[in-house]
């Protein structure tokens, strides 16, 4: 009998030991990509190397716009583990591995055993944590520290004792500072939880006001910052949400279906613009190195459409089943879908971008109400919940475009690769706008010409804005005059004096003889000669904000024209090398180069960099 009753208590563990160790696996599953890390990577890497703590917080003050908890912890991570892509992925599988037994916790906490498995189950099969658990960005930090909220919200509940709001106390403040809409997520959390227990619990509804009132009063240090970060924004030439895509019923439809199915298609790119947008998505709009998808599968959507429809069923069966047993997971639905709204609504008033990953924090809220409910039935529904677990996971492994496999857009991997092939070092200066501000802490033996596109358009820099445009143009420009303006700007064939003497001063005088200028563009934000800059600014009137990337990427793509342009006419300058990489790669020798139109990427690959390498011959 004692047998009988060790079996039974080891049960659980040892099935939960499985689920988390397949989750890991998952995780780790196509960890090493080929092409290295994308820019919001390369971001955390840079921001992360500065000092701790006030070299970390300058970063994010004058540079971004994102909370600083993330980066601390990352920072420590990187000295002890180094900066490698894999190496610096690991804490975030690491992370997301662990929000696994978090709600198998929670789940436990609100009913049951079994109710805790299967939370863990889905949690640990959800491509939407799996794809952040493989990013360098605090994005699998929101999921478990949602977790961890939603755990000690059904303690403090269940038990209302110092240790459990503690725990509570501090999920709640690493949720603000790790990012800005976890200011929302926490406001929406503590005003239900104390409506429930005004109507429920007036006992605890003290304790709770208190813990509310401390854990605000325990952001408001960061207050000036964020304050700052916003006016940043405001002044800021193009709105930074811009590149999240337009908000449109199919876009909803997308983030619903990358919190749900295993096929994910609102990750980096612009929102769809039908039903048909997002089947086109789960096959090759990422992966930009296969372009089969349709062609070799043109029967594969209807089983997309099969799995995805089964795992909706699978979730609206879940949280019907819950409302209809009443209980606690009725306040976690609501709280988590009012940040859910919430979230929307920002979006769509392109306060953030309409992107899938803002919305993870919602995620476990969501898929322990499913859970309670498919827990609650669960003898009637096993056979079909193990399918669509069994479904996912296969699309996970086998897929060629699961979420592990999704090629991070920017593949700053390939410039690394090659600055190492050439033996770029600290004597060399290398030209990288998209990404300067950060790629000296990734590549770090080489000079980096500080010219960053981001700081001059996107976060009100303003010297590095007139150095883009000219003190002239900038300090013309307002609301009235800023489509004649800049319309002007992008199809004139001049350089601007400023930005001219400062590249030379920043870039080629400080090269001796025989060291080399290396120029690294890629056809992401800077696609357009100097001929297509005319036939495409030239056309437009007015600008709208629904042409905040066409803008975006015009202005990249002049400023990267006249780098060019100046470069390949200086006579101290001799071209050596150009390497064009993205689905293929091609090198280019000497004079031959010469011969080329520059942008020469844009009919390569939709994502391919452009590296151009001169030697200084005198």
């Amino acid at each position: 009998m004692k047998l009988l009753t060790k079996s039974i208590k080891f049960k659980y563990p040892m099935i939960l030991f499985v689920i988390t160790a397949i989750s890991l696996f998952l995780r780790l599953y196509y960890l090493g990509e080929p092409h290295g890390a994308g820019y919001d990577e390369l971001a955390s890497i840079g921001v992360a190397n500065q000092s701790f703590p006030f070299g970390i917080i300058s970063k994010l003050y004058n540079q971004d716009y994102h909370m600083p908890f993330y980066f601390f912890v990352l920072h420590f991570w990187l000295k002890i583990f180094g900066s490698a892509d894999i190496s610096a992925r690991i804490l975030s599988v690491i992370i997301g591995t662990l929000t696994v037994p978090v709600m198998f916790l929670a789940g436990k906490e609100l009913k049951s055993d079994k109710i805790g498995l299967i939370a863990a189950t889905i949690t640990g099969a959800s491509s939407l944590l799996i794809y952040y658990s493989q990013e360098i960005r605090f994005y699998s930090l929101l999921g478990l520290l949602s977790a961890l909220i939603l755990l000690f919200i059904i303690r403090v509940n269940k038990k209302p004792i110092r240790s459990n709001y503690l725990g509570l106390y501090i999920a709640n403040i690493l949720m603000m500072y790790t990012f800005t809409t976890g200011i929302a997520f926490v406001f929406f959390e503590l005003v239900i939880f104390n409506m429930y227990l005004y109507i429920y619990e007036k006992k605890e509804l003290k304790k709770m006001l208190i813990l509310s009132f401390l854990t605000f009063l325990a952001f408001v240090p960061y207050l000036p910052m964020l304050f700052h970060q916003s006016a940043m924004a405001s002044k800021s030439l193009i709105n930074p949400s811009f590149w999240g895509g337009q908000s449109n019923v199919y876009s909803k439809i997308a983030i619903i279906n990358d919190l749900i199915t295993p096929f994910l298609v609102n990750i980096h790119v612009h929102s769809p613009k039908s039903l048909h947008d997002l089947y086109i998505a789960c096959f090759n709009i990422y992966n930009t190195s296969r372009n089969d998808g349709l062609v070799i599968f043109p029967g594969l959507y209807r089983y997309i459409l099969a799995i995805s429809e089964l795992n909706i069923f699978i979730y609206v069966i879940g949280i019907i089943i819950s409302f209809q047993k009443k209980g606690f997971s009725i306040i976690i639905f609501i709280i988590g879908v009012l940040f859910f709204i919430f979230t929307i609504f920002c979006s769509t008033h392109h306060i953030i971008a309409m992107t899938s990953r803002y919305f993870i924090p919602f995620l476990p809220f969501l898929i322990l109400t499913v859970s309670h409910g498919l827990g609650e039935e669960f003898n009637k529904i096993k056979f079909l919940f193990i399918l669509v677990i069994t479904l996912n996971i296969s699309v996970l492994l086998y897929y060629p475009y699961s979420a592990a496999r999704i090629e991070r857009l920017d593949k700053f991997g390939i410039v690394y690769k090659n600055l190492k092939e050439y033996e770029i070092n600290k004597n060399d200066v290398v030209v990288i706008p998209f990404g300067a501000r950060f790629f000296d802490q990734y590549y770090q033996n080489a000079t980096v010409f500080p010219f960053d596109y981001e700081l001059a358009f996107l976060y009100g820099n303003k010297k590095y804005l007139n150095l883009a445009l000219g003190n002239n143009i900038s300090n013309m420009l307002n609301e009235e005059n800023k489509s004649e303006i800049l319309r002007n700007y992008l199809i004139n064939n001049t350089q601007n004096i400023e930005f001219k003497k400062y590249f030379e001063e920043e870039a080629i005088n400080k090269l001796q003889k025989g060291h080399y200028l290396v120029l690294a563009f890629t056809n992401l934000n800077s696609p357009f000669s100097t001929k297509d800059l005319k036939n495409k600014a030239g056309n437009i009137i007015k600008y709208n904000e629904k042409q905040n990337l066409e803008l975006y990427v015009w202005l990249c793509s002049k400023i990267t024209n006249d780098i060019l342009n100046h470069s390949y006419h200086d006579k101290r300058l001799k071209p050596k090398v150009l390497i064009i990489e993205g689905k293929t790669r091609e090198i280019i020798y000497g004079q031959n180069i010469q011969k080329i139109d520059f942008p020469a990427s844009v009919n390569s690959s939709p994502i391919t960099w452009e590296i151009h390498i001169f030697e200084k011959i005198n």
